[in-house]
């Protein structure tokens, strides 16, 4: 389930504990600990065994029936990073054919390669956020990262550091060169960090300062200057161009003060002003340049929300000046990126008309035009790559990624990550065996959705259909080879349900068209997300269940077109994923017992409690379960009888910090509460996405950090592909 909101406080909970309707729950863990309790395993002789001793242990004695004996489970394995770990994106450095990026999670990086064109993958990880990238060469490259210290008390944002990171073996490895810190006061919120290497020399602009390196990245000096650095364009070894301002600007109270664009032949040594620009609070003050002569600066107030354009293409001999109508408003727009006389900006969105995108600026004409528009990036950059192809690397409240485009820049997709499926993973048992089945994915990438297969338990996946301009909402399978998968438009805009079928396990593929939906149920269907829409392929057609407030409804369809109301179910709690078995639908909802409060400084979370109601789909009374308080359910399964719901604390709604299965072997009579087992764990996800069982011990967990495999009934799980 998508969470954009995490509650900081902690949780316990009962030993023993019951829940209504006739159900247990049982807490199966040692006597004495409890769900939150941090336990060390033993081996036969009484002594701790933890990280790959436990491992060695288990050889001689199974580590599932010791897990199962303290009512623990296990995560093995490295996290990768999945679409939806990616909060943003540093666009490529290319040195020759070999390019290299950055996918930041919330506290570390990934850095991704590809080489002369080929698949984007994984060669290192980094601590911090990654904010800027360079290579001089396919082994030689630095970062500029960036971390946010906890808040004081009475303070909105804590102290701010950056570090520069240096690789010399193609970003298997990095090295901290340089760390600086910044307190709120002093942080520079307009200033963009940049870094360039020509070889041994090289540059980076961050923190408002200009650094410079003779040895690679190996040690950085500071170039002494007056004014602080906004941004930075280094278009040769000796040439610099500044984006300046006095320091003074950002402190007490905000003063304006005029921005000035500065210009360096020598390395840095001197520096002369070539223009210079308005008095501003300055939102940004972007600047990019080429070797050949030609050169963009792009000014924003931050109190007006204007933006000044100021441009050349002789030579830097000439500079000509204008406000284009695109970036008016309150839009933050990258660096901009120069292909010959024409500047290619990424938009955010905020203001209309301008949602968000790609913009090009004709620095011949001074004309402005949107090429793409995405309503859900964010702070996206570009970058050009030797072959011609463009990449984006946005921020986005939906997982992402980077993406290319061919030239023209209207026609993107996201190239990495590129697996596992970011929206929904089912096992398919009828294309192999309920021990090891197929596994079937859907994905979005805001511009088309893809229909992926994994045949390997999820270690690798290939696409089985492109759907442009679509974004998968469920995939279901049903008798034989019959896939099914529910769509909605990818634009965001109130697009009509479609529904695309595959009689023979997704090597070809239907659209049977827009469906005609009760005028009841629009409302229900269009604001639908990844994680609260279910869908089942039966002898007779369709079912369609949505989590919706005030009523969860189950939509029934003989052709996939048609589509007409067979069951509702009154809803006024956090509604999550249904989840259909055979003939009975499941709904899953969170009660608020209790909501999260504030006192003498200290927060406390809420406190929820998990209830799934079943349904027949053919009529007859409900049967709710209440699990016990304390938890948030994150993602529901069932197998036949046998059903699991993965849960966090409800204190900090957070899977990172901890996680509880309920396990039911006899359709929800009674419960089994499985804890994860401290020692036997590295990194949590922080975000799960959908759950799927398959015969009596299968299972497939789909999180931010890549896929999660049971073949135990969960007691051990393992990410695939580590």
């Amino acid at each position: 389930m998508r969470r954009w909101t995490l509650f900081a406080a902690a949780c316990s909970a009962c030993s023993v504990l019951a829940v209504g309707c006739g159900a247990q729950v049982a807490a199966d863990h040692t006597p004495g600990s409890s769900p939150h309790t941090v336990t060390n395993t033993s081996n036969a002789g009484g002594e701790t065994v933890k990280g790959t001793e436990a491992d060695q242990a288990a050889k001689g004695a199974s580590l599932p029936r010791a897990l199962a004996s303290r009512g623990q489970f296990a995560i093995l394995g490295n996290p990768g990073f999945g679409p939806a770990r990616v909060m943003q994106v540093v666009a490529p450095s290319f040195a020759g054919a070999v390019g290299f990026a950055a996918l930041d999670g919330q506290s570390s990086s990934a850095i991704i390669e590809s080489a002369a064109g080929k698949t984007w993958h994984v060669v290192g990880q980094i601590p911090g956020q990654a904010v800027a990238i360079a290579f001089a060469s396919p082994t030689q490259g630095a970062v500029i990262t960036v971390a946010h210290g906890p808040a004081s008390a009475g303070a909105a944002e804590g102290p701010t550091t950056y570090r520069i990171w240096q690789t010399q073996d193609a970003g298997a490895s990095w090295r901290s060169v340089l760390q600086l810190a910044a307190s709120p006061a002093n942080d520079m919120a307009a200033e963009t960090p940049v870094v360039a290497l020509f070889g041994a020399t090289g540059y980076a602009a961050v923190n408002g300062e200009l650094l410079r390196t003779a040895d690679g990245g190996a040690t950085w000096a500071r170039v002494p200057l007056q004014d602080a650095v906004l941004g930075a364009a280094f278009p040769s070894p000796t040439r610099i161009w500044l984006s300046e301002v006095s320091p003074q600007v950002f402190r007490a109270g905000s003063h304006p003060a005029p921005v000035v664009l500065a210009e360096s032949a020598d390395g840095g040594r001197t520096f002369h002003t070539v223009l210079t620009g308005p008095s501003v609070v300055p939102w940004e003050a972007n600047v990019a340049m080429s070797a050949s002569g030609v050169g963009v600066w792009v000014v924003k107030d931050l109190g007006s929300w204007e933006t000044r354009v100021f441009w050349t293409t002789n030579g830097w001999a000439s500079w000509r000046e204008a406000m284009p109508q695109p970036y008016q408003g309150r839009i933050a727009q990258s660096v901009p990126v120069l292909d010959g006389d024409v500047a290619y900006i990424g938009l955010c969105p905020g203001a209309a008309p301008f949602p968000g995108g790609v913009t090009s600026f004709d620095l011949r004409t001074g004309q402005a035009s949107t090429l793409a528009t995405v309503p859900y990036w964010s702070s996206v950059s570009l970058a050009r790559g030797p072959s011609g192809t463009w990449y984006a690397a946005p921020s986005s409240s939906q997982p992402t990624g980077l993406y290319a485009s061919a030239p023209g820049l209207d026609a993107w997709h996201r190239i990495a990550p590129t697996e596992p499926p970011d929206v929904q993973v089912i096992a398919d048992s009828a294309l192999a065996s309920s021990g090891r089945p197929v596994l079937v994915g859907i994905d979005s990438d805001l511009f088309q959705g893809t229909v992926e297969e994994s045949a390997d338990g999820g270690s690798s996946w290939r696409v089985l259909a492109r759907m442009a301009h679509q974004a998968p909402i469920a995939v279901a399978a049903g008798p034989g080879k019959r896939l099914a998968v529910a769509t909605l438009d990818a634009s965001g805009d109130s697009g009509p349900l479609h529904l695309w079928v595959s009689q023979d396990g997704g090597q070809h593929w239907t659209e049977l068209g827009a469906a005609d939906l009760p005028d009841s149920v629009l409302q229900s269907v269009m604001p639908v997300g990844p994680s609260n829409a279910a869908l089942s392929v039966t002898a007779h057609g369709y079912l369609l269940a949505i989590a919706a407030m005030p009523k969860d409804l189950v939509l029934s369809s003989p052709d996939g077109v048609h589509w007409s109301t067979v069951r509702t179910v009154s809803n006024g709690d956090l509604a999550l994923a249904p989840a259909f078995d055979g003939g009975t639908i499941w709904w899953l909802d969170n009660h608020l017992i209790r909501p999260g409060s504030k006192a003498n400084g200290k927060s406390t979370g809420p406190v929820l409690q998990p209830v799934l109601t079943a349904s027949s789909v053919s009529g007859g009374s409900d049967r709710s379960v209440t699990l016990p308080e304390g938890y948030d359910a994150l993602a529901m399964a069932w197998a036949g009888s046998r059903g699991m719901v993965v849960c966090a604390s409800s204190a900090t709604m957070d899977p990172s910090q901890g996680l509880t299965l309920f396990v039911t072997p006899d359709d929800g009579a009674t419960w089994h509460a499985r804890h994860l087992a401290p020692e036997l764990h590295p990194n949590l996800p922080s975000e799960v996405m959908s759950l799927t069982l398959a015969g009596s011990d299968f299972g497939a967990l789909l999180t931010d950090g890549g896929l999660l495999v049971t073949q135990d009934g969960g007691f051990v799980w393992c990410y695939t592909g580590s």
